[in-house]
Parts: C-alpha cells; structure tokens; sequence
C-alpha cells in the first residue's frame, strides 16, 4: 500500500462459510486481527463487513453493491479484503467500488517493508512483494495491454508487460542470490556458536505480546519496543548469563499472525531458521486476551516452518491484567512491572539444565583454574574445600566439561609423578 501520509478510511470486508460450525466466530477473530494490521499500517478502520456465505464467491452481488454504497456514502480511500485475492477479483472490485482494493497478504507486505531496518530484512521483503506481484502485473497495467480497441490494435503493450515480467523475475533471482550469501554468512555464524556448545533460547509468539520487553529485561539490554504488530521484524541475538546453568543465546524473533503468508515464511527462510535451530522456545502469549488462541496460532506457524518438535515454555505476559481467579497456564509474567522476572528466569535455566546432568568431580588446588572456566561457561552449584582441593558440583556444556576433566587430569598425573620423583630422588633412602 503506498498511499498518502494521512491516515486512509478503511472498511474491512470478509465472509465465511456459514455451512461450517463455529465459522463465525473464527472470521471475527481475522476481523479483529485484520483490524490491528490497517491500524499497524497507518489505516483509519472506519467498519467492518462480513457477510456469511454458503460456497461460490467470496461476495455475493448484494453485497459488493451494499459495500460500494458505503464507499460512496463515507467517503472510504481503501478496502481491505480479509483473505488473499486473485487478482481479478481485486481489479473488478475496484472498478465496482471506485476506490483501491489491497488484500491480507499485501497489508502484511506494506507493514513488513515499513519495519524491515537490516540489510537482510529489506531483500526478504522485497522478494516477497516481487513475488506477490508478479502474476499481477496485467491487472496493474491492463490500460497499457492495447494501443487500440479492436483486431489490428495490438502493440508495444503486450512488450511492455512482458519486459516488466521479465525484470521482476530477473530482480528476484538477484536478490536470492544475495539473499544466499547473507543466510550462509548466518548459518556459519550460528555453526560458530553451535561449536560453542552454548544453547539457543528463541522468544517466538504471537505479534504485538511484548516479547522484546521480556527480551530486554532478560537480556538488560536495549531493544525496540513499540505498540505495534510487527514492531521487531529483524531478529536480535544476546547472549545472557543465567545463574546456576551459565551463558544462553537468546533470540527475540519476528512475531507471528494467524496463517502467514507462504512468500513470507518463503522469504524469510534465514530469519526462521534461528526458531528451527533453537534449543528451546519461549513462547509468548498475552494472558490478558486471547492467550489460548495465540498459541494455536503460534503452534500452527512453528508446524508450518518445520519447528514443532522443539521443546518450549509457555510464558503468559501482561499478567498484571488479568481477572480475578484467573490461574496460569505457562509461567506468569509481566514485561510491563517486571513482576516474575527472576521466577522466568529461574524457570528457564532449570528447563535447560534437565538436559545438562551436573557433574561431581574433585579439582586439586594446582588446576583452580578451572573453576574460572566453569563460571564463564556453566555454573557451580556446589563447592566445598577438601584436604587436596575442592570438591565441585557443578554444569557446563560438555566441551567445557571435558576441557575441564583433562586439565584435573594432568593436574592429579603431575603430582603422582612429582611424588614419585621426590621418593626416589637422589640422597634419599631407598
């Protein structure tokens, strides 16, 4: 949508099938999202329509003239459809109504290209439109089709739209390209930290549910946090000590809608892959409204990105809203007060140490050393003092560990040895 600064008056249309049980209710649940998205874009929503169909198209006749009556009658700039349009029904609708007709699919588009700041961010985009709007170029340049009216008038229009396709195929396969070089810049990035042993946390859920102020007070960091569906599109990566299990990666990702579009999941591929490859997802969910719902969403998009069988907390947020008698479901938190904040955190390394059994070991005095490897890259639980050294329980990724256990080793070998030479040495009795 590249209309004008001022806010646009928008009716939102839909219909859904009346013949299917609890249709309703699920369509006025889009309504309300779609609603959020405009108002995310810069729309001023004036209405909504929603009409119950029983199969056929998406709008019977009555009501597409109800609906240009209300275009007249209110003066609207913009119609936006609930669901993805062909795209001839979006060029007969406008000429019916009279005003610009966009769909879900284009709205989220213009939102993402408004958020999108990185480098990365602004080619998946553009992809993404690209690819939206290349099977409908002829619509867009219908007037452009003929130089004439009849047989015997066809001219350079035809090459015109066939040039324009050709360049936008042209430009897409530029820009994967570079979009290729950027996701294996990623992907060795994310290997370099695999290496590491240090384990992913991702913050996934629905948009607009304030997981970039969870991930600021984890993280005590700055991030953008705004009022806004898609206020986060590019991913951020910090890494976070967390007492008694060490340091995590913790990745604020782009938030989630109810069925996102395919050249978007397509299109962002690289930012998905920080869900795919995550250890464990913290999953976000307003527990003032709709928190159910949200996480079917959520669990509906991680099964499209292959990101289901990833294990996950549930985190319920705003909790300073909820009704009296309300119990949680997940790990109840506000992001707002910072209510909970230490009881997500200590939730959260204790799920990741189920999967880091703690480790006893004696570490003499001569390799104290590495309880400052264990600090940095794990966490001691316990630590005692022992007539040789200290008795240590402690958790660290297993690299660390067996880093660890050599150095004890060469420690303990060392000493048996400097023993035996001070036995057997010269001047000694034998």
């Amino acid at each position: 949508m590249d209309g004008p600064r001022s806010a646009e008056r928008t009716l939102l249309v839909g219909s859904f099938d009346k013949r299917r049980a609890a249709a309703r209710i699920d369509a006025e649940a889009d309504m309300d999202e779609l609603a959020a998205l405009a108002k995310s874009a810069g729309a001023a929503v004036v209405g909504v329509w929603l009409q119950a169909r029983a199969g056929g198209m998406p709008l019977g006749a009555g009501a597409l003239d109800a609906v240009r009556d209300r275009v007249v009658r209110e003066r609207l700039d913009l119609v936006i459809w609930a669901d993805e349009l062909t795209p001839r029904w979006a060029r007969e609708w406008e000429a019916h109504w009279g005003c610009r007709v966009v769909d879900r699919t284009e709205l989220i588009l213009d939102i993402f290209s408004r958020r999108a700041n990185s480098r990365e961010g602004r080619l998946q985009v553009e992809v993404a439109q690209l690819t939206y709007r290349l099977p409908r170029l002829a619509a867009r340049q219908r007037g452009l089709s003929r130089t004439g009216g009849g047989i015997g008038t066809r001219g350079p229009g035809e090459t015109r739209l066939e040039v324009d396709r050709r360049r936008v195929r042209q430009r897409v396969a530029a820009l994967q390209e570079e979009l290729g070089r950027v996701d294996r810049e990623r992907q060795t990035r994310r290997e370099r930290r695999a290496a590491g042993l240090i384990p992913t946390v991702a913050l996934v859920g629905y948009t607009n549910v304030g997981k970039s102020s969870l991930f600021r007070q984890i993280t005590r960091r700055a991030a953008l946090v705004e009022n806004q569906l898609f206020a986060t599109l590019d991913p951020g990566v910090r890494r976070v000590h967390l007492e008694n299990f060490g340091p995590v990666l913790l990745v604020d990702t782009v938030g989630l809608v109810r069925r996102l579009p395919h050249s978007l999941v397509a299109a962002f591929k690289s930012t998905l892959d920080e869900v795919r490859e995550a250890d464990l997802l913290l999953v976000v969910v307003d527990a003032s409204r709709g928190g159910e719902r949200q996480e079917a969403v959520v669990d509906e998009v991680l099964r499209d990105v292959g990101a289901a069988h990833i294990p996950r907390l549930l985190v319920e947020n705003q909790w300073d809203r909820v009704g009296a008698g309300q119990r949680p479901r997940g790990i109840p938190v506000s992001a707002a007060t910072g209510w909970n904040h230490h009881g997500l955190v200590a939730a959260l390394a204790g799920r990741l140490a189920e999967d880091r059994p703690p480790i006893q070991m004696l570490v003499p005095w001569g390799a104290g050393e590495v309880l400052g490897w264990i600090r940095a890259e794990g966490a001691i639980l316990e630590q005692d003092p022992a007539e040789s050294g200290y008795e240590v329980r402690f958790s660290a990724p297993a690299g660390v560990a067996a880093r660890v256990a050599e150095r004890v080793r060469a420690e303990v070998a060392g000493a048996l040895e400097s023993a035996a030479g001070w036995h057997t040495g010269p001047g000694r009795e034998s």
